[in-house]
């Protein structure tokens, strides 16, 4: 509704000019509801406003200086690397104790953000599906045991909410 409100506004102020009495009658007439309903309905739609446009009177600020960044803190991107860094190393050390259908789940389902699903994987290691997501939590079970050995109880409890 707010598109066709939109749309049907910027057709009638072309027509009669912007604040003409006529638009806020007519808009109201063309979409079926009282004109004080779409009085409201258009002042609660405002103009639209550059993020680029000035903020007070010296024009030093804009408002797209007050927005926040979303950007991780350089803490927050330093510990993500050394878990990263850690994980990448656990992997490493358990690789040799791992079987071919292991290796497989971390190598295609695990370590890759849009992984083969847990079907491909079943046909072709002749299993079922259910087996396969098993074995990727038994798996998951050796590669946290590995990666938390050491840990402090603060590095486990931010490893727990990071997985």
């Amino acid at each position: 509704i707010v598109f066709q409100l939109r749309r049907e506004r910027a057709r009638l102020e072309a027509r009669w000019g912007e604040g003409h009495p006529e638009v806020m009658k007519r808009l109201a007439e063309s979409l079926g509801k009282r004109e004080e309903e779409v009085a409201r309905g258009t002042e609660a739609l405002g103009k639209d406003v550059s993020l680029n446009a000035p903020l007070g009177w010296d024009g030093d600020v804009t408002q797209q200086d007050m927005l926040e960044a979303d950007l991780d803190s350089a803490e927050d991107v330093a510990d993500r690397g050394a878990w990263a860094q850690k994980l990448h190393q656990s992997v490493a050390e358990a690789w040799p104790e791992l079987d071919a259908r292991e290796r497989a789940l971390v190598k295609e389902r695990m370590l890759v953000e849009d992984g083969v699903s847990a079907e491909f994987l079943a046909q072709r290691f002749g299993v079922t599906a259910v087996r396969i997501r098993q074995i990727e939590q038994g798996l998951r079970q050796k590669l946290r045991q590995r990666l938390t050995a050491g840990c402090t109880a603060w590095d486990g409890e931010a490893l727990r909410l990071a997985a």
